[in-house]
């Protein structure tokens, strides 16, 4: 009688071994968009805040030129000249309730609210908004 060798243990492991790879390399996959919204997430922030602080030194060169400018509380909304900064929109306020400081606040956001930021209705999830403050003191 002659003896049967086994055979196929190592296709079996083969096997395995490639469903196992498959499984990790699809849950890797899956990351990539995420981190790809994290990383677009991240550019649309350093644009608003950019838009932010320029729409801050506007409101201070407005105060400190030619005597303030601003009332008791004033606020403009800039359009975002700088093709970088497009999308974007800058509201600032101006409170001078306690002359000769001025309290200037700017904020920018890439979905305003009826032209203005910040949102006050329903932003959706990309919704990005920054907030700077300076005060001023005009003699």
């Amino acid at each position: 009688m002659k003896q049967r060798l086994q055979g196929g243990f190592a296709l079996i492991t083969a096997i395995i071994i490639l469903v196992v790879l498959a499984g990790l390399g699809a849950f890797a996959s899956s990351f990539i968009p995420m981190q790809q919204l994290g990383s677009a997430a991240d550019i649309q922030g350093a644009r608003t805040l950019m838009a932010a602080r320029s729409g801050l030194e506007w409101g201070a060169y407005q105060v400190t030129q030619g005597g303030p400018s601003c009332a008791a509380t004033t606020s403009n909304t800039l359009p975002a000249t700088a093709a970088s900064l497009q999308g974007i929109t800058v509201t600032v306020t101006c409170d001078s309730s306690k002359a000769p400081l001025y309290k200037v606040t700017a904020t920018a956001c890439n979905q305003p609210s009826g032209g203005a930021c910040p949102n006050t209705t329903s932003p959706n999830v990309s919704y990005v908004e920054r907030q700077v403050e300076m005060v001023v003191q005009y003699p």
